[in-house]
């Protein structure tokens, strides 16, 4: 590595200790590292599963809409692009969790509903099952009913004023190419 380049790691380094002084940047790279770590922990405790976290959540908005949506539909319900949602969903139909359905859907018949199987059903009740009752007590569990309260006021009120952002400014920023 040459001295130039040290020297503009070194200016970084210094950069990034002066920003977070900043609370807001402070608490933003906090937020997302506890996340990540949390995210890690959870998957590897779920990794006797052959369901992916993106997985367990198309599995959970299909059965909170009713069993069955299109890919489309899922997509905007996780946040996420048609095309992660597609090949999500491909891995869970290759398991048997979901099924493709053809529909007749105003004259296309490539338009296709996916619907969860009673596998999948069954996955995704064993699923809940683990993290409610063990991951849930182990994530949380160092924090008193007060903090759980103010945490989750907290994430509300970044929820909403999220929502607020992508409303305001469209859906440019959802359905971005990730």
């Amino acid at each position: 590595m040459n001295d130039e380049l040290k020297k503009r790691i070194e200016a970084f380094v210094k950069e990034d200790r002066d920003r977070h002084l900043n609370p807001l940047i402070k608490a933003y790279t906090a937020f997302f590292l506890a996340f990540d770590i949390i995210d890690n922990y959870v998957n590897t405790m779920l990794n006797e599963t052959d369901i992916s976290r993106a997985g367990r959540n198309i599995l959970h908005i299909l059965i909170i809409n009713g069993g069955s949506m299109t890919a489309t539909e899922i997509s905007k319900q996780a946040w996420r692009s048609t095309y992660s949602v597609v090949r999500v969903i491909d891995t869970l139909e290759r398991a048997g969790y979901v099924i493709r359905v053809a529909q007749n859907h105003g004259g296309d018949r490539r338009k296709k509903i996916i619907s969860i199987t009673e596998k999948g059903i069954d996955a995704a009740e064993e699923l809940v099952k683990i993290s409610e009752e063990f991951l849930c007590y182990q994530v949380l569990g160092g924090l008193t009913e007060e903090q759980i309260d103010i945490f989750f006021q907290i994430l509300e009120k970044i929820r909403k004023h999220v929502f607020d952002l992508v409303e305001k400014n469209g859906n440019q920023y959802l359905y971005r190419k990730m």
